[in-house]
């Protein structure tokens, strides 16, 4: 049987447990290694995990004495699933956490094809010089996505911040000219790399399971209004929506409860703003609940809605649209992408976003057919675009594509 390594970054260890980066590669290892597929379709999969946090024990660090003699080290979690953690030398520096490794190269090029699961183009420069053909999958350039932190960030700290951000910008750059194909999730992304190189560069969107996220027998109108993100991002910007949703309530007549789902919980500025706004009653914290705990809140929901600054995708839209909500979210480029008119509203960012994300929970609330059409058309487009068979197979013929390679090399 052939082996694809896929390499991601922190994949599912105690300082990030889950994330994007992480349900993606869970849905590739799963698209490869699906057993309804014929056994000679099936693939298996090594993942390949460089580690990004610096006190990780596979480093070899200047603060950590028992790694001098040994340098950078790989090891291999217990377990059936095969997962490798690799460090790096002096982590402290970021950019070191890109560069290629003795450790690394010989895991990969120990399979014959590999695929790298990155949020920015930095993480392929792990795999310069090496020999198997590869696909490198990105959801966003640096740039764009510390663009909320480079705004707020003063001082020392900013400067240091500026530095490292276009450093990481250096190595995005070159790292989107080493891979024999570049795959990402939305399409403006992808017309952007298209400028930056002469690789190929393929739409490949995830899918998720539209059998368990399925829509309730009706629309739970007067349900709660339901937010789903990593709760502690601040680029998922909860003071937004929380003061979209005040708003919504004094201006809109908006009753339905709130309710916040995710990893991790909201950071205190948000508790606080919750207190100062007097939403403690009307809001709800749901942390980390499991998949089947999220596929029942989204079930029981009005309509979902999101005030991200940035998003590359957004699975999150695709399980809310797979279980028949309405969607409200700013413009983000994954929210462009993946939801269509007559799905939701995307509003565009500005000045009045709060009072413009208000008006359109207020509509979402008051409209009840409106809301129940979009929320069919949401679970039709989920199913025909972004069902997790559909989805599997287009990465499993991108797998099969770099194994040719591999064969004529």
């Amino acid at each position: 049987m052939k082996t694809i390594a896929l390499i991601v970054p922190e994949y599912r260890t105690s300082q990030a447990l889950g994330g994007g980066l992480a349900a993606l590669a869970d849905f590739v290892e799963h698209a490869l290694e699906d057993p309804t597929t014929p056994p000679d379709e099936r693939l298996a999969v090594r993942f390949v995990v460089p580690r990004m946090y610096h006190g990780a024990p596979e480093h070899w660090s200047v603060g950590r004495p028992t790694s001098w003699r040994r340098g950078p080290i790989a090891t291999r979690r217990p377990g059936r699933r095969e997962i490798w953690d690799v460090g790096t030398w002096f982590p402290e520096i970021e950019q070191n956490r890109y560069r290629p490794r003795r450790a690394l190269t010989a895991l990969v090029e120990d399979c014959d094809a590999a695929v790298v699961i990155a949020g920015t183009p930095a993480l392929g420069c792990v795999m310069a010089g090496t020999a198997v053909p590869w696909a490198l999958e990105v959801a966003s350039l640096v740039e764009e996505e510390r663009a909320a932190r480079l705004s707020s960030t003063r001082g020392v700290r900013g400067a240091l911040l500026r530095m490292a951000t276009a450093s990481t910008r250096r190595a995005d750059r070159s790292a989107l000219q080493l891979p024999d194909e570049i795959v990402t999730i939305n399409d403006t992304l992808a017309e952007r790399l298209r400028g930056l190189t002469d690789r190929p560069v393929r739409l490949l969107p995830p899918g998720v399971d539209t059998e368990s996220f399925r829509p309730a027998p009706i629309r739970a109108a007067d349900g709660p209004i339901v937010m789903v993100s990593r709760l502690n991002d601040t680029r998922k910007d909860i003071p937004t929506l929380l003061r979209a949703y005040d708003h919504a309530r004094r201006h809109h007549g908006v009753q339905n409860r709130l309710v916040l789902a995710g990893r991790h919980r909201p950071g205190e500025a948000e508790l606080r703003l919750i207190d100062e706004l007097g939403l403690a009653r009307d809001v709800d914290i749901v942390s980390s609940p499991t998949d089947d705990e999220l596929a029942e809140i989204l079930r029981g929901a009005s309509c979902f809605a999101l005030a991200s600054r940035e998003e590359g995708l957004g699975v999150v839209f695709l399980e809310a649209m797979a279980s028949g909500l309405p969607i409200v979210t700013t413009a983000t480029r994954g929210a462009c992408f993946a939801v269509p008119s007559g799905v939701g509203d995307v509003l565009p960012f500005g000045q009045t976003v709060v009072a413009d994300f208000a008006a359109a929970i207020g509509r979402m609330t008051a409209d009840r057919d409106r809301a129940d059409r979009m929320g069919a058309s949401a679970r039709h487009h989920a199913l025909k675009e972004f069902d997790r068979k559909v989805a599997a197979a287009r990465w499993r013929s991108l797998a099969w594509e770099l194994l040719e390679r591999e064969t004529q090399r």
